[in-house]
């Protein structure tokens, strides 16, 4: 309700149909009645692919994957669905069962994603502050035809992190249930050249992280 998705349904006539979403994370829980997982990968963390089926022992990311496309008539009438229920879900586990991860892993997920054609990458991922490793898989999904999207960070007020930090990215804070900032979520003004040691030259020299909340 809070981002007036079912106005934006009705206001487009779509629930994400045609679209689909790379969320990397911990995974994808597979007996999960409201999520259909439609493509699928693992990663270890030299970034090397995994033959598995899908599998989420934290549980984040199976929660993220609902947000995005879980079924608009849940399961046991729970009053929760996704923002685009329509949308094929691409699963790639580049955390593992502790919600830790490798750079690695992270960018192998990045590059799966693109070169599996997603529409949008999903990452409520991150570590606080600024890694220039992340600029090039960004831009270079860009670049593909792929949106990507991560978290600002947790760290609170005066932080962000990476890749959200990456100018070409989406980052995305936390709201809270009263339309408030949630406490954890992180933002700050960035000075590129202070801030990143090998900044593109066609960003500008300050920028503000979350794009939107």
């Amino acid at each position: 309700n809070q981002i007036s998705a079912t106005e934006v349904w009705s206001a487009y006539g779509t629930r994400g149909d045609g679209v689909s979403v790379a969320v990397l994370d911990t995974g994808v829980d597979a007996d999960h009645p409201d999520l259909s997982v439609e493509k699928w990968q693992e990663f270890d963390d030299t970034g090397s692919p995994v033959n598995s089926q899908p599998n989420d022992g934290d549980g984040h990311g199976t929660h993220v994957s609902g947000t995005v496309t879980g079924a608009e008539n849940p399961a046991g009438g729970v009053p929760s669905f996704g923002v685009a229920p329509g949308a094929a879900l691409y699963g790639v586990k580049v955390l593992d069962d502790n919600g830790r991860g490798s750079f690695a892993q992270i960018i192998a997920g990045m590059q799966w994603a693109v070169d599996n054609d997603a529409d949008i990458i999903s990452m409520s991922l991150g570590a606080n502050g600024f890694y220039d490793r992340f600029i090039d898989p960004v831009r270079n999904a860009n670049t593909a035809g792929t949106l990507v999207v991560a978290s600002a960070g947790n760290n609170g007020a005066g932080s962000s992190g990476s890749p959200g930090n990456v100018y070409d990215s989406i980052a995305v804070g936390a709201s809270n249930s009263n339309q408030g900032i949630a406490g954890f979520s992180s933002g700050e003004t960035v000075d590129t050249a202070a801030d990143w040691s090998s900044q593109p030259a066609d960003w500008p020299s300050q920028y503000v992280v979350p794009d939107i909340v």
